[in-house]
């Protein structure tokens, strides 16, 4: 931390809000329970609690931060699972639906990248009814290559979680599956009554947040409340 401004460490969208606490805390106004976010050294978001004042007599700002992460993703979890049950009652089409939980899932964690993606297990077809995406353009659907990302969740029923460190080993998986390479990947069965139906997927490009298996049991608890719902 030493050396660094703590503004190259903050996520994007708290920057603003964060440098107008600043300024009040410069003017003689203290802030107490000021809460942002800050990308950790290992890629995952933590949540920060400040309490700060200006102290004259030292002309510098005195704040005393908490991590406060785990308390934020408590209420997130339980806020995320009313507005769920309420869009899966409310939504007027599968696509408002989907975008509906986008929302939702980034209240929980950085989705610049998600996509929901359905199989059909009688054409082995994968499609892709929402898909948003920084560089890629919705893919069309095409029948399920054994051996890529999705295969293996869609198979295996399993969570998949592709780090750095990871993606790294399975490069022509990599190839397989994506047209630009991304920095970390994760990807949890979307599951009904009927078994493995998709995939709700989000992804990070180089320069973004990495995703880690906290966030992997975030998403799995989305996926099961919208099954759930089927």
């Amino acid at each position: 931390m030493i050396g660094k401004n703590m503004f190259d460490l903050m996520l994007p969208e708290d920057r603003e809000i964060t440098r107008n606490s600043v300024v009040e805390v410069m003017s003689g106004n203290p802030q107490f329970h000021f809460e942002n976010r800050y990308v950790h050294k290992k890629g995952h978001v933590v949540n920060i609690m400040w309490s700060a004042r200006w102290s004259e007599a030292d002309r510098l700002r005195i704040g005393v931060a908490r991590d406060v992460t785990e308390r934020k993703r408590s209420e997130s979890l339980q806020s995320a699972l009313y507005s769920i049950s309420e869009a899966a009652h409310t939504a007027e089409d599968l696509l408002k639906l989907f975008q509906r939980i986008h929302e939702i899932v980034g209240t929980l964690l950085p989705v610049d990248n998600f996509s929901v993606t359905l199989y059909d297990v009688e054409t082995a077809q994968m499609s892709f009814p929402y898909h948003v995406d920084e560089f890629q353009q919705t893919p069309a659907p095409f029948t399920l290559i054994p051996g890529t990302f999705y295969a293996e969740v869609i198979h295996t029923g399993q969570p998949l979680l592709l780090t750095p460190e990871t993606i790294a080993s399975r490069q022509e998986e990599l190839r397989i599956s994506f047209g630009i390479n991304p920095f970390c990947w994760l990807g949890v069965p979307l599951k009904t009554h009927k078994g493995t139906i998709g995939v709700l997927m989000v992804k990070s490009y180089p320069g973004g947040v990495c995703y880690n298996e906290q966030d992997q049991e975030l998403l799995q608890f989305v996926s099961t409340q919208i099954g759930d719902g089927d």
